[in-house]
């Protein structure tokens, strides 16, 4: 069956075949395995070796590159971990990459993530360049956020939208999310093991990035080194926290829609309606909007690399009304 990232796919695909790809394309969605595909296979399509067939083949070493994002002629910029920013020196450093001639003599890329993380001065110097893009470049804009971009980036980029629930891996998430908040017990032995479930779930995610990640390196003509590595898997594992914590938000927003009297169509749990309905009849908007406040704080800390567990030790209290000495 065909998904909406298959029809997002074979659009740009039309494109490209017509000659009629767009310069840039503004992806909103968080980072996660079905957004890392559908990146792949629009670079595959420039980037594919194969000499006949339909583009992309999937199996030349063009497309193995551009699938596990080690081409040479594909740029990536993404906010620093410290700083929670990209800033105007990794745009200038991305601009002078994109002026270079191609390693292969053909097209360029640019993969921004988490495009709304740009300082205003790096926004408007990658403004400038999608204003006068060279020839044969294509910028691929992600983000959960756009209305923190510049109207005027948004407005020269094609917008595909992808809503949350049609990831497998934020399904995934979901569930881990539904099984910790349904059970609506308080107290200090309840935060303690929700605790103790977060950790497990997350270690979980931490094993089978790890194993993704080598049997990634395994493809490549040359295993890259160590470092490389245990970046690319404290950057995927980052995802997966994310979207763990999107799901969180996502749980109190219904509850907030419930404790408003709104209906469920538009909401992000609808088979645990019953339940967001029970706990909103015990709340007010003041607590929930509260309690999305605590969610977006631990994400904030998670971000400035403090410990996980004091994190989820301390929001999970707050979130339970439990007192604290964070």
């Amino acid at each position: 069956m065909e998904t909406l990232w298959d029809e997002a796919f074979e659009g740009i695909r039309r494109a490209y075949e017509l000659g009629r790809l767009g310069q840039a394309y503004l992806l909103i969605s968080p980072p996660h395995a079905e957004l890392r595909r559908l990146l792949g296979r629009i670079l595959g399509l420039l980037f594919c070796r194969a000499d006949t067939g339909r583009r992309p083949c999937g199996h030349c070493p063009g497309c193995r590159q551009s699938a596990l994002g080690v081409h040479p002629d594909v740029h990536f910029v993404e906010p620093k971990l410290k700083s929670r920013a990209t800033a105007i020196e990794e745009i200038r450093t991305l601009i002078h990459g994109l002026e270079q001639t191609a390693y292969e003599g053909g097209w360029k890329a640019a993969v921004l993530w988490k495009a709304d993380r740009m300082t205003d001065q790096a926004a408007n110097a990658l403004l400038k360049h999608l204003e006068e893009p060279p020839g044969r470049t294509l910028f691929l804009l992600q983000t959960d956020r756009p209305d923190a971009l510049l109207p005027t980036i948004r407005s020269r980029c094609q917008t595909l939208r992808f809503p949350l629930e049609t990831s497998d891996e934020m399904r995934q998430w979901m569930e881990s999310v539904a099984e910790l908040m349904s059970d609506s017990e308080t107290g200090a032995l309840a935060v303690w093991r929700r605790c103790a479930r977060v950790a497990e779930i997350m270690g979980h995610w931490m094993e089978t990035v790890r194993q993704e990640i080598d049997a990634e390196s395994r493809t490549l003509p040359e295993t890259p080194d160590h470092d490389v590595l245990e970046a690319r898997v404290q950057s995927r594992y980052r995802e997966g926290r994310w979207l763990f914590l999107l799901a969180l938000l996502g749980w109190h927003r219904d509850l907030l829609a419930a404790v408003c009297g709104l209906e469920e169509e538009q909401w992000l749990f609808r088979k645990q309606a019953e339940c967001i309905r029970r706990q909103a009849a015990r709340l007010t908007p003041r607590e929930v909007l509260r309690r999305l406040d605590i969610v977006e704080s631990m994400n904030e800390r998670l971000e400035q690399n403090l410990g996980e567990p004091a994190v989820w030790e301390s929001g999970f209290a707050q979130l339970f009304s439990v007192p604290t000495a964070s």
